[in-house]
């Protein structure tokens, strides 16, 4: 095993969503799961607030000389990846909003948090493959998840129920890490939408950036 880790990092455990399929297409990898769970959430904050917060968790990854660094929070793609990039002398790989695949639908929602849905990132996005995909923001569904809040994650999902039967809605995109987590409930409330999370993208990516056979 490489010593050298890959650090997958999210603001909660919604990265799990990411680390799981990455850990088990890359099983030789040394991967590092990060947590900044004393600021959960992170879709309710600002630009200048990511920026400031990782002026000092840059310097917690630099310690560990990681190869690659998974950025496992879409808020924090959305918004600051760029940052990332141009701070660590190691590849970042980001989770970006799951609006292009929705393209190829004449009906489509993307599921994310306030801070994703406002950035220029996901706006741009938008602009290009967006022509028939709509946002909706799930208040408190991230959280529900965390904190396995069960009555207000089923809330949500009621909510995005109806929202999908209302815009007759072929396609939900999980544009929040934290949302993959409930997709057997999803699937479940829904089993006529189909449903397109990131994690498969990242692990090609991971494997394409770093040269790595997946199993």
């Amino acid at each position: 095993m490489n010593k050298q880790p890959i650090i997958v990092f999210d603001s909660g455990i919604g990265g799990m969503s990411i680390y799981r399929p990455l850990k088990l297409s890359l099983p030789k990898e040394n991967i590092i799961y990060i947590a900044d769970s004393v600021n959960f959430p992170y879709g309710d904050k600002s630009e200048l607030w990511l920026k400031e917060r990782f002026i000092v968790l840059l310097d917690q990854f630099r310690d560990l000389s990681p190869k690659l660094v998974v950025l496992a929070c879409n808020t924090a793609t959305t918004n600051i990846i760029f940052y990332l990039r141009d701070n660590l002398s190691c590849p970042v790989v980001g989770v970006e909003p799951v609006i292009k695949p929705l393209s190829q639908y004449d009906h489509s929602l993307v599921l994310m948090t306030a801070s994703s849905s406002t950035s220029v990132s996901t706006k741009q996005l938008l602009q290009k493959y967006g022509q028939n995909v709509e946002i909706f923001t799930p208040q408190g569904l991230a959280v529900a998840i965390e904190y396995h809040d069960l009555g207000q994650v089923k809330k949500n999902i009621h909510e995005i129920k109806e929202i999908a039967q209302s815009h007759k809605i072929k396609a939900i995109g999980l544009s929040c890490t934290h949302y993959p987590l409930i997709l057997g409930m999803l699937k479940s409330a829904m089993p006529e939408v189909i449903f397109i999370e990131p994690a498969e993208a990242v692990v090609k990516e991971v494997s394409r950036v770093l040269n790595l056979d997946q199993v």
